[in-house]
């Protein structure tokens, strides 16, 4: 729609006015798998002061002054907000609401053009934005420019502390065109310069919201006594979902018509038995991983995230969970669970952008003991990215009385060793994690193929003897499926050796394996 002429754009926007009174929505053709069921031009803007006193920022002023006009595609900005940052923001904002309830089938896509800005501050601000509410501690997502260069800034969640993202160190060649896209619990943005022919992918955030959110412009200057100037020329965005979607009017969840009859008609193939031996079955047949009554083949996880996507495979065979970009994590199991192997498939894909932490962690012997905190053996696929080169490896770990399970938690590496986990997306890889006595093992692969990729004996002074398994993610789009857990028999001590975490090539105590032949607890 940007590159219409102005009238063709008023000859449009008037039709679609006409189409959405008359009908309540706007359906056109889209791509393959989705259509366009609302689409708006150069909207009429709401302008916004959006200012939070900060107890991280040291020089925040008391107010800020800032001014907004609109005349038909063109808008103009003035700010001295102190920036999108810290828990809470201070800027000015222009924006629409959109009323975004369509689950994750739907794609929110917006774009404007910024024409100029003459903030002097090195981190004054002025680009698109897109946040979960209008006050200073909404979840946000803001790619802009700044004197010396273009980035992003995000806040995933209301109230955490903003982070910066990607940015590229090339002054800004006016105009700049900006695009973001939101699906499912992520933004991807996008920027074009004077001199750019097609977008180019700046990267991709996490972000959180309810049942609307609030896209337009936005601009600061991190300067109290410089209230800057910004110029824009049009803002339109469009929402595209699977056809037979209804326009929402109101903030309250929407499902596209048809969708829930067609998931009730799904049989799945049932899961095959399992052995004594095994501990915990996990292959998402059922749907959910919440509900039941719990067993081995049903376990019932505890996690942070609210909504789990469970997914059903084109085929209607197979189900898996999907963690996309929402940093969640996932517990199951005894605590009291001693020496076993945990087999899972884990696939990476390419919903990730390169720039993304693509991170994982994999827990066994996860204890969780009051004040004392969350302990485990950590498998962790991390990478970092240097002058845009990513440096990806797997490491084993230790959590040591960390306040919560999550891979932005401190671990202790034991071992590491370069692995480029993402050369092959959309691929499962086996795991198998073997925790014996003191000693814990990493297999990647199955059968003939298997290798081992760690070997460690724990010879500290707290030792993980025994605990359930668990996983967490940092800003990836991973699938888990297949998850396994299998009791491994130590003919020489038992479980004994475990709960006193020494002894480990020992038989057991002929007094406490009396208590054991009668039944009793130890």
């Amino acid at each position: 729609m940007k590159y219409l002429s102005k009238r063709a754009k008023v000859i449009l926007s008037i039709l679609f006015a006409v189409i959405i009174a008359v009908s309540g929505a706007v359906t056109l053709i889209g791509h393959a798998d989705n259509v366009v069921i609302l689409e708006e031009t150069d909207p009429e803007l709401t302008f916004v002061k959006i200012h939070g006193l900060s107890p991280h920022a040291t020089k925040i002023w008391d107010d800020i002054k800032g001014d907004f006009s609109q005349n038909g595609s063109k808008t103009t900005m003035t700010s001295n907000g102190y920036a999108q940052w810290y828990e809470l923001d201070s800027l000015h904002f222009a924006y629409k609401k959109v009323i975004f309830n369509y689950g994750k089938v739907a794609t929110l896509t917006a774009e404007t053009t910024l024409t100029s800005w003459n903030g002097k501050h090195s981190c004054a601000g002025a680009g698109l934005m897109i946040r979960s509410g209008v006050g200073p501690e909404a979840a946000t997502v803001m790619v802009h420019c700044r004197p010396e260069y273009i980035m992003i800034t995000y806040r995933s969640a209301d109230t955490m502390m903003s982070i910066k993202g990607n940015e590229i160190n090339t002054k800004p060649n006016y105009p700049v065109d900006f695009k973001i896209s939101l699906n499912k619990t992520k933004v991807e943005c996008f920027y074009k310069q004077k001199s750019d022919s097609t977008y180019i992918k700046l990267g991709s955030v996490p972000f959180t919201y309810g049942s609307s959110v609030y896209i337009g412009q936005s601009a600061y200057s991190q300067d109290e006594k410089d209230i800057a100037k910004a110029t824009f020329d049009g803002f339109s965005y469009q929402v595209e979902a699977p056809e037979g979607t209804k326009v929402s009017t109101d903030d309250t969840t929407s499902t596209p018509e048809g969708e829930e009859e067609e998931e009730e008609q799904i049989v799945l193939p049932a899961d095959p038995s399992v052995s004594e031996d095994v501990l915990l079955s996990e292959t998402f047949t059922d749907g959910s991983i919440l509900d039941g009554e719990p067993s081995v083949t049903n376990p019932v996880w505890t996690t942070d995230n609210s909504f789990p996507e469970i997914i059903t495979t084109e085929d209607n065979k197979n189900r898996y969970l999907y963690e996309y970009m929402s940093d969640s994590h996932y517990l199951a199991g005894d605590e009291h669970w001693t020496d076993y192997e945990t087999h899972l498939d884990v696939t990476f894909t390419d919903d990730s952008a390169p720039n993304e932490a693509n991170g994982l962690d994999i827990y066994t012997r996860l204890t969780s003991i009051g004040q004392y905190g969350y302990h485990a053996y950590v498998l962790r696929f991390n990478q970092t990215i240097t002058n845009e080169i990513p440096y990806r490896t797997v490491q084993l770990c230790v959590m040591e009385g960390e306040s919560r399970a999550k891979t932005t938690s401190d671990v202790i590496v034991i071992d590491e060793m370069e692995y480029d986990y993402l050369a092959n997306l959309n691929k499962p890889l086996h795991i198998t994690i073997r925790t014996f006595d003191n000693k814990v093992k990493v297999f990647f692969g199955e059968g003939n193929a298997q290798k081992e990729i760690f070997s460690y004996v724990d010879e500290s002074d707290y030792i993980k003897a025994m605990g359930r398994i668990g996983f967490s993610t940092n800003n990836a789009a991973v699938i888990f499926d297949n998850i396994k857990v299998i009791a491994l028999a130590d003919l020489l001590g038992g479980d004994y050796d475990n709960k006193v975490a020494s002894l480990w090539e020992e038989e057991t105590p002929a007094y406490i394996q009396n208590y054991i032949n009668s039944g009793y607890a130890y």
